[in-house]
């Protein structure tokens, strides 16, 4: 029987909470940006993503092309190093 991947699980801090909640997204980033902004809601400090899920804010984070990828960039950079200094 496989294994499940464990989830991504990461807690950001208020000013990185609110560059994710202060980026307007393009058409083709939208749904990430909901289910980024739907996790955060009624104070939530946390958001957990999926291999997936992961995946894209990895591949947002790297092109950096719009403001909505810049302020991903910002808000996760802390917590994805962190990650992968183990």
């Amino acid at each position: 029987m496989a294994r499940r991947a464990k989830p991504f699980v990461f807690t950001l801090l208020a000013s990185e909470i609110a560059q994710i909640h202060g980026a307007p997204a393009e058409s083709n980033e939208r749904a990430f940006h909901a289910m980024i902004v739907g996790q955060l809601k009624e104070g939530a400090h946390s958001i957990t993503l999926n291999d997936a899920q992961f995946g894209q804010l990895v591949r947002h984070m790297s092109e950096r092309a719009s403001e909505f990828q810049v302020c991903l960039f910002r808000a996760f950079s802390r917590s994805v190093y962190g990650l992968l200094a183990g």
